[in-house]
C-alpha cells in the first residue's frame, strides 16, 4: 500500500486514476480540489463527505494501493474549519421580484424538487449557485414543503411575514390549483404563472357564476368555499353526475348559471326514460336541446351561449370527442337509480 502524508494526496488519486466515479461524486471532488487551492481550508462537512467517498470506493482504491482506513485517519495539509450555517441550511428570499433559493447539495432533495416541480418553475443559476423562480403560491408550496425534509429552511423577513399571514400552508395539503377561503380572504392555492395570467381579471369570491368560470380552468373549489351547498358544488365542478329524477334541479341550476344549451349523444334520444325527462323537464323550461354525433369528420359547432354535455353510459373516448368538437362548459352524467321491476 502507498504511504500518504495527507488527504490532499489521496484526492489526487481520485482525480488522476481510472476510478469509476458517480457523476455527482466526480463533481464534488473536482470542486473540492478547486476550493482547496482557492480558499486554503476544508470545512467539516466537506471532510465528512470525503470520508464517506473513501468508504464508498474502497475496493477501487484498494486496487490502486490505497487503504481507505489509513486514508480516512489522515489529516488535511490545509486547515480544517467548522462548516457554517450557510453550507448546512437552506435560505429562501425574494430578489428582483423572484424567489431565490440557496440549498446545500443533496441529490435526493434535488431529485424530489424536480419530480414535484412539474412546471419547472425552479431554474438553477450556475453563476450564483442558487435556484431562481417566479413568485407563485405553487412554487412557495413546493419549497416550504420539500426543502425542510432535508435541512432547516431559513426565510427572509419578507417571506416570514407572508407565511405568518398565510398559515394555511401548515393546515392544507394542496398540490392542484384550488380556490380556498381563509377567514374573509379568497385565494388560489397551488396556482402557477399561466393560470394567474388567465384569471387575473377575476375578483375571487364564492359567487356561483365565478365558481362556474373557474371550474373550466381545472380549478378545484374547496369546501371552505362551497360549504357543502349543492348549488355551489354543482357550479364549482367541471364534471358532475345527477339522477334521472333530478332533472328539474339540473334545469334550475342551468338557468341560474346562464347555461342555454344541452348537447346530448344521439343515442340518448333512443332511451325512452331519459328522452322523456329531457323533453318534459329541460326542453319545456326553455333549454335548447341538441342530439349530436361524434363523427370526427363533422366540423365543430359553436353554439350561442354556455353549453353542457349530457351523457349516459358513455365511455371516455366519446366524452373526449365531444369536448374537442363543442364549446362545453360542463359535463353532466345521468344515472338511473330507479328500481328495476321484476315481473
Amino acid at each position: 500500500m502507498k504511504n500518504f502524508r495527507n488527504k490532499e494526496e489521496v484526492l489526487v488519486i481520485f482525480l488522476t486514476n481510472t476510478l469509476r466515479l458517480n457523476k455527482y461524486d466526480q463533481k464534488f471532488l473536482s470542486n473540492l480540489s478547486i476550493l482547496l487551492s482557492k480558499n486554503n481550508y476544508v470545512t467539516t462537512n466537506q471532510n465528512d463527505l470525503f470520508n464517506k467517498l473513501l468508504l464508498k470506493y474502497k475496493r477501487q482504491l484498494s486496487k490502486n494501493n490505497v487503504d481507505y482506513k489509513v486514508a480516512t485517519a489522515l489529516n488535511w495539509n490545509t486547515k480544517l474549519v467548522e462548516s457554517s450555517d450557510e453550507y448546512t441550511q437552506a435560505y429562501l428570499s425574494i430578489t428582483n421580484n423572484m424567489y431565490k433559493l440557496r440549498i446545500p447539495f443533496n441529490k435526493k432533495c434535488i431529485e424530489k424538487l424536480r419530480d414535484i416541480d412539474k412546471h419547472q418553475n425552479l431554474i438553477w443559476n450556475s453563476k450564483d449557485k442558487c435556484y431562481y423562480a417566479d413568485i407563485s403560491t405553487e412554487t412557495l408550496k413546493i419549497i416550504t414543503t420539500i426543502v425542510p425534509q432535508f435541512y432547516p429552511l431559513n426565510l427572509s423577513a419578507e417571506l416570514k411575514a407572508t407565511l405568518s399571514a398565510l398559515s394555511v400552508y401548515n393546515e392544507i395539503k394542496i398540490w392542484n390549483p384550488t380556490l380556498v377561503k381563509i377567514k374573509d380572504w379568497y385565494f388560489i392555492a397551488a396556482s402557477n404563472e399561466s393560470l394567474d395570467i388567465a384569471i387575473k381579471e377575476y375578483k375571487l369570491s364564492n359567487d356561483p357564476n365565478l365558481l362556474f368560470k373557474l371550474s373550466r380552468y381545472g380549478i378545484t373549489i374547496d369546501k371552505s368555499v362551497t360549504l357543502n351547498d349543492p348549488f355551489f358544488e354543482f357550479a364549482g365542478k367541471y364534471s358532475v353526475t345527477i339522477d334521472i329524477d333530478d332533472m328539474y334541479i339540473l334545469q334550475y341550476y342551468c338557468k341560474l348559471l346562464g347555461i342555454k344549451n344541452v348537447i346530448c349523444h344521439s343515442r340518448m334520444s333512443r332511451i325512452p326514460e331519459i328522452k322523456k325527462q329531457i323533453d318534459d323537464v329541460l326542453k319545456i323550461n326553455g333549454l335548447n336541446i341538441y342530439f349530436e354525433h361524434t363523427n370526427v369528420n363533422t366540423s365543430s359547432k359553436q353554439y350561442d351561449g354556455a353549453s353542457i354535455f349530457l351523457y349516459h353510459g358513455t365511455n371516455e373516448y366519446i366524452k373526449y370527442m365531444y369536448l374537442m368538437r363543442f364549446n362545453i362548459s360542463k359535463i353532466v352524467g345521468i344515472v338511473n337509480n330507479r328500481p328495476v321491476k321484476v315481473k
